[in-house]
């Protein structure tokens, strides 16, 4: 019988390989894996105990995702460019209405554009047209901001949305 631990395993979206890593639960502190077969890169806890033969298919990678401005810095950058109409008190999530090249998604050195559905302090809500799983590391790169400033994030939630993929993306600290 499999465990809860067993079902969030991640494979690799590019080669197909097993990987022992699996998605952080609340409490615990993940950090980035590169998969062995082709260099892509995910965010997540190493399961040791669950997959012993898997665990030479991921390595630490060599440098970090570049991590400019995240969360806080970056919602207040946001409403600097675009205020509201009225003001937002107390407000955990900052509904936005963006142009489809405010975001790129950079994932394998590929670029996506995005459209950008919501931010917060913690993370982006944004639409694409392909589907990318969770616990994959991506960098966002905000283009329509000053010095077009570029975080790194992991993939917490993909669902089918109108014509393409709601992502939901947590910054990584």
């Amino acid at each position: 019988m499999a465990t809860n631990t067993q079902l969030l395993l991640i494979k690799c979206d590019n080669c197909q390989l097993p990987l022992p890593i699996r998605l952080a639960n609340p409490g615990e502190v993940g950090s980035s894996w590169q998969c062995a077969g082709c260099g892509a890169r995910y965010f997540g806890v190493l399961d040791v105990e669950g997959s012993q033969d898997a665990i030479s298919n991921v390595s630490v990678p060599s440098a970090p995702n570049p991590r400019i401005m995240v969360g806080r810095k970056l919602v207040a950058e946001l409403h600097r460019r675009a205020p509201y109409n009225k003001a937002v008190m107390d407000s955990r999530k900052h509904l936005r209405t963006i142009s489809d090249d405010e975001m790129v998604l950079i994932v394998d050195d590929s670029e996506i554009p995005s459209k950008t559905i919501d931010v917060s302090a913690g993370g982006v809500g944004c639409f694409i047209p392909i589907a990318i799983r969770p616990g994959r590391e991506i960098l966002m790169r905000f283009t329509e901001l000053p010095n077009t400033p570029t975080c790194a994030g992991v993939v917490r939630s993909c669902d089918t949305w109108e014509d393409g993929y709601r992502l939901g993306i947590a910054f990584t600290h």
